[in-house]
């Protein structure tokens, strides 16, 4: 097993996704984290110049002491068309999710005539999803893991029959026939 995906620990995520599985994370989520990380980053950036100068929107906000960054669904249409997301209604779903989560935070700026704006902040959730080689805790985590499960699945053939799932996700285990 790869111990990371797009700097992202598997295992963190994993481990969400098992005690949330409503609000699971796919990767297309961790698409949309890479993206808003980079986002946030060329933003933050841009924002810190002498002359105050922002990308083209880009928005970064400090409230309280914590960068919130104004996200147009529409640009992560544009630079995943891979992903096949083409209404910005999805795109604002997840963000809906990732908020339900607590992976984000969120909070709306009114701007008057102009608008109400929303920004995202980055939550102590989302940072330790992130991937530290330095950290022995995932991969200890995983070898236990791997020892459990090997531990509860039998080579084929000893009795003709191959288990589907692993011992523990689900009570009833499925089997087939060897051939079937």
């Amino acid at each position: 097993m790869k111990f990371s995906v797009w700097d992202y620990s598997q295992v963190k995520i994993a481990q969400f996704n098992q005690q949330n599985p409503q609000l699971a994370i796919d990767p297309t989520d961790i698409f949309i984290f890479t993206w808003f990380k980079g986002f946030a980053n060329k933003t933050r950036a841009k924002t810190s110049k002498k002359d105050g100068s922002q990308a083209k929107g880009m928005w970064c906000k400090t409230i309280d002491g914590v960068d919130y960054f104004n996200v147009r669904y529409d640009a992560i249409i544009r630079d995943f068309p891979i992903l096949g997301v083409c209404n910005v209604k999805s795109i604002k779903r997840r963000f809906d999710k990732y908020v339900e989560a607590g992976i984000f935070e969120k909070t709306i700026v009114h701007a008057g005539k102009k608008g109400n704006f929303t920004y995202f902040a980055f939550t102590e959730l989302f940072l330790s999803f992130e991937y530290d080689n330095d950290n022995p805790e995932h991969k200890e985590q995983i070898k236990e893991e791997n020892e459990v499960q090997k531990a509860q699945t039998k080579t084929v053939g000893v009795d003709k029959n191959v288990q589907t799932k692993t011992v523990g996700v689900d009570k009833n285990v499925q089997t087939k026939t060897v051939g079937v």
